[in-house]
């Protein structure tokens, strides 16, 4: 089941700008697919507005305009950008839009990993060098993922269709958050297959011998 603890202290930071790039980037997909969820993070950001009203406001640098000025010339979506559209992944028009938008532009096609999986690979523009992995999957009807653990954190942002696992079903906009290394699971795409957005601190453990020797020679 979806943690709406962990999820909410996750849209609170989100609210307040302390989450990383992949992670918001994560939640800006989600907000874009689910509308309660946006109006939770605005009741956020109104909440830290009216904190930050009681506060002592901190001398501007001398450059603090030249500054702001530079990002208001620079914004995310630049118009080159924006004229030059990304792959079409055929994804859903909200999440299309963010990735045109924030990825950069060496994204690659869907790639077969196994029998009713695939997957792409996304880079953010401000993390060239990032740690985790970013990527999409898509996994066809009923496919059943093989039983494994996390070293660290997995996020999971359902972008159309749905699965379930022991901790629960999710479906369009649903996020699955599991940060538990002893938890072992296998997801199962339903009928109409299921397209994800995941972001990985570490490559999985899998419980099949197998399935182990594998992983050696593909970080999935």
């Amino acid at each position: 089941m979806i943690d709406m603890t962990v999820l909410d202290m996750m849209l609170m930071h989100y609210a307040a700008g302390a989450l990383s790039p992949p992670e918001s980037f994560v939640v800006a997909m989600h907000l874009a697919l689910k509308p309660e969820a946006r109006k939770k993070v605005s009741g956020y950001e109104a909440l830290g507005g009216h904190m930050m009203e009681k506060e002592e406001p901190a001398p501007l640098k001398s450059d603090c305009l030249s500054t702001v000025l530079a990002r208001i010339d620079c914004p995310p979506c630049d118009e080159a950008k924006t004229a030059k559209k990304m792959r079409d992944l055929g994804l859903p028009a909200e999440a299309q839009a963010l990735i045109d938008c924030y990825c950069a532009e060496s994204i690659g096609d869907w790639r077969r990993k196994s029998l009713g999986l695939e997957m792409v690979d996304l880079l953010l523009c401000s993390m060239p060098h990032a740690s985790r992995r970013l990527r999409l999957m898509r996994f066809g009807p009923h496919y059943k993922a093989p039983n494994h653990s996390h070293k660290g954190r997995e996020i999971t942002l359902v972008l159309d269709g749905g699965y379930y696992d022991d901790t629960g079903i999710y479906q369009k906009g649903d996020i699955a958050i599991l940060d538990d290394p002893a938890l072992k699971h296998a997801p199962q795409a339903m009928e109409t297959g299921c397209l994800c957005l995941v972001l990985t601190e570490a490559p999985l453990r899998y419980t099949s011998p197998g399935m182990r020797f594998l992983s050696l020679f593909s970080r999935i």
